[in-house]
Order: structure tokens, then sequence, then C-alpha cells
């Protein structure tokens, strides 16, 4: 939950936002007082984090000034930063996994999925349940986690991976533990490099 004040000459107000999975609920009032609640459901979490995100800088272009005690608003900060430090440290990008599904994030259960299945010792129909569910994930979520920006270019002949596929059946992109690792340009365009730097919100993103 991230906590924000506004004060002024005539008023002293709180606003709150706390999200999970795919919805949201925000509390607002006088401070001092229990203040009004709204939730508000969303079709996936990225759409309602994208929301949440849009409030906030509205909230905050308004004079609203953060009062979230750092150590709350620091745990996803906290694991995406030392992801970003050493992206082949499993157990913290378990801990990351863990710490999104515990909010239902799907972001969450891909990352276990795909860390899974590096287990060697998996059977042949274990492996099989793990891959259809990971593609079920892929399928559903793709574009959300990914981005529009890998329709700007096209991939590779021979590359493979686990990514959208372009006409001729090849992956553009590839990944691990569920993090995007892996671009494959079939040609690098100005339009694609800016797409691949400005986004999605992948936090952990190199």
């Amino acid at each position: 939950m991230r906590t924000f004040q506004c004060s002024d000459a005539k008023s002293h107000k709180f606003w709150t936002i706390d999200v999970r999975g795919n919805r949201f609920t925000v509390t607002f009032g006088k401070v001092g007082g229990a203040g009004r609640s709204q939730t508000k459901t969303f079709p996936t979490p990225e759409k309602a984090r994208a929301a949440a995100d849009k409030l906030i800088a509205d909230k905050t272009a308004k004079g609203y000034v953060e009062t979230t005690p750092k150590a709350a608003a620091s745990g996803a900060e906290g694991l995406e930063t030392a992801i970003r430090a050493n992206p082949h440290d499993k157990v913290v990008v378990c801990a990351y996994a863990d710490w999104l599904a515990e909010r239902d994030d799907l972001r969450g259960e891909f990352m276990q999925v795909q860390i899974a299945l590096e287990d060697e010792s998996l059977t042949g129909a274990e492996r099989k349940r793990l891959r259809a569910r990971e593609e079920h994930l892929l399928a559903a979520h793709e574009k959300e986690w990914v981005g529009g920006w890998a329709d700007l270019f096209p991939a590779p002949t021979g590359t493979e991976g686990r990514g959208q596929i372009n006409h001729t059946g090849v992956r553009k992109y590839e990944f691990k533990r569920g993090l995007l690792t892996t671009v494959h340009f079939g040609e690098l365009t100005v339009a694609a490099a800016r797409g691949v730097r400005q986004g999605p919100a992948d936090p952990v993103r190199p």
C-alpha cells in the first residue's frame, strides 16, 4: 500500500492506493478520519498497475506528497535492484517470483513455471504439464509483458526461444526464469531500438 497526503490553507487530506493482483482499492478523506474506499477491477494485473501509476501521477501533480513508510515501499524495488545487479542469482529471482505470485500477479506464476522446468529430475508428464501452462500464460499475457515494440522489426531466420512468433514461425525474443533476456533482431531500425528502450515496464529488464 502507498500513502499520500496533501495540505493547504483549507484542508489536510490523505489518499492511499493498495494494488492486489488485477484490482486496486483507493481510500481517501480528511486526515484523522476513516475516509471512503473504492475498489476497481481490471482484466489483468498489468492493467491494474498501469492505472494505479496514472492515478499516483495525477495525485502528485495536484500536490500530494508520498508518506509511504520506506520499508513497505521498497519491497519489490529491492528485489528488482538485486536482480539487475546479478540476473543469474536464482535465489533472488525465486524470491521475486514468490513475491509476485503472493499478490496474484500471473507474471510470478510464469516465472515459477520456467524455474521449475530447469529441474532435470522432472518426469515426462510433469514437464509436459508445465510446458502447457508456460505456453498458456505466455499466449495470454505476452503482449503485456513485452509490448508493441516487437511488431516493429522482423526476427532473423533460424533463431529459437520463447517469444512472439513472426510470419515465418521464428521467435523474436526469449524469456528465462520469467525475465525477458534476449531479443533477436532481424533488422534493427531506429523505431525498434526506441521501442525496446522505452517499454513496456519490465522493472528488472537490463
